[in-house]
């Protein structure tokens, strides 16, 4: 068929950053003859992201990740992107739980790219949700890592402030601080 070219015209177009093409382009790619291909549906899904249509992208993701078998055909940067993007979209959507989830897998991962995003995120949603120890601990292992990645001064900087809190917490227990911080 012409999926190659239908690709090469998304990416193409995303280069360019032209939205309104890309966009009535990307609808016009939604034809069921297209939808079993992978890569048509990977370079859907990152436009979909990029045009912020994010309820529309999380479907085209689900069906990559539905498809499973027939990964080999994205490289690993690709299955990279739809796994951090899974992730990510879960939490934007307000799947919480799921999100999290997510960023533990990402976290366990031999991909250091993944395994530092699925650290940080996961470090993250522990400090929002008031478990401060935690928070320090995740944030103090992408800091002390020995290859230091985009995120490593943000993380030490979060794993101090954590620990400064998670004491200030445990200090503030015999004033009843925990009837305010749900652990």
């Amino acid at each position: 068929g012409r999926e190659g070219e239908f690709v090469l015209a998304m990416r193409w177009l995303l280069s360019r950053q032209d939205g309104a093409t890309l966009g009535w382009f990307v609808d016009r790619t939604a034809a069921p003859e297209l939808a079993a291909d992978v890569r048509v549906t990977f370079w859907r899904a990152y436009a979909l992201s990029w045009l912020e249509r994010r309820g529309e992208c999380l479907v085209e993701i689900r069906r990559l990740l539905d498809m499973g078998g027939r990964e080999r055909v994205l490289g690993p940067r690709e299955r990279g992107w739809v796994l951090t993007a899974y992730a990510d979209l879960m939490l934007l959507e307000g799947a919480r739980d799921e999100a999290e989830l997510r960023y533990r897998r990402l976290a366990d991962s031999g991909v250091p790219a993944l395994r530092d995003w699925g650290r940080l995120q996961s470090a993250g949603l522990a400090f929002v949700a008031n478990r401060y120890g935690e928070a320090a601990a995740g944030y103090r292992e992408i800091c002390q890592a020995e290859a230091k990645g985009a995120w490593a001064e943000h993380a030490c900087a979060m794993a101090d402030i954590a620990a400064q809190l998670e004491r200030l917490l445990s200090e503030g227990e015999r004033y009843g601080a925990a009837a305010h911080y749900g652990h």
